[in-house]
């Protein structure tokens, strides 16, 4: 959901952005007695920026810290499909890791570490410099804003709590077998110019396929004032409505 919304953000935007345009990434991790967090700030062109504050869940050190919100910058960073990036991070410690000065020894930093290095690998080009913390102060703020907030306050921030460590966490790739459904003639056609032998049926699909797009190997129905709307399988509304049950939205 958070990526659908940041979606239908950037097709606001007056023109279309750049491919090869940079974008700022400022990042923080904060842990005190009160509680730990993250500050994220990407910024891009024509004066747009995004700022995200995250609460972690669980105990965290500094590093730690600094890591949790390099690695969530990283992300929101591609979602929003950006492709060249320059990031920031007061913790010369993480930057010197990340940029192979210095050796990850511990065992928790290696598993960081090695997460950071693979998320950089989705972008064509990727930095990473240390600043001083006087640089970074906005981003400071955001990662103690979740401990200290109140109830109704920030609304117009991306505000997440995180519960457990990124490392922590599986993500699986399941492969599955696409099952034919009405959607399949208009994929064929749309992605291998296949139509029925049948005119009539041949006909119908080119009718249909007229308002309809291919992203990804998925089928969406374009529209000339809505963003694109995704079509579902059989499966995929289950989840879709446990996803909104689930406090996701």
């Amino acid at each position: 959901m958070k990526a659908q919304f940041l979606a239908e953000f950037l097709t606001e935007l007056p023109p279309v952005i750049e491919e090869r345009t940079v974008w700022f990434l400022s990042v923080d991790g904060s842990s005190n007695k009160k509680g730990s967090g993250a500050g994220i700030i990407l910024e891009g062109p024509r004066h747009v920026i995004v700022e995200q504050s995250i609460r972690f869940g669980f105990e965290t050190s500094n590093n730690q810290a600094e890591y949790e919100a390099l690695i969530a910058g990283l992300r929101l960073a591609k979602d929003l499909g950006v492709r060249c990036l320059r990031c920031q991070t007061d913790l010369q410690l993480v930057a010197g890791q990340v940029n192979g000065e210095y050796q990850a020894r511990e065992p928790l930093l290696q598993k960081y570490h090695n997460m950071t290095k693979k998320l950089m690998l989705q972008f064509e080009e990727v930095s990473i410099v240390h600043v001083p913390r006087c640089n970074n102060a906005r981003a400071d703020v955001l990662s103690k804003l979740m401990s200290t907030r109140k109830t109704g306050q920030h609304k117009t921030l991306i505000q997440e709590v995180l519960n457990t460590p990124s490392w922590d966490r599986d993500y699986v790739l399941e492969i599955q077998i696409r099952e034919n459904s009405w959607m399949t003639p208009i994929l064929n056609f749309l992605m291998h110019d296949i139509l029925p032998e049948d005119r009539a049926e041949a006909k119908k699909i080119r009718r249909q396929a007229a308002s309809n797009t291919v992203v990804k190997g998925e089928l969406f129905r374009r529209g000339f004032s809505s963003s694109l709307l995704k079509f579902l399988d059989r499966k995929q509304p289950d989840y879709v409505l446990s996803e909104l049950h689930r406090g996701t939205c």
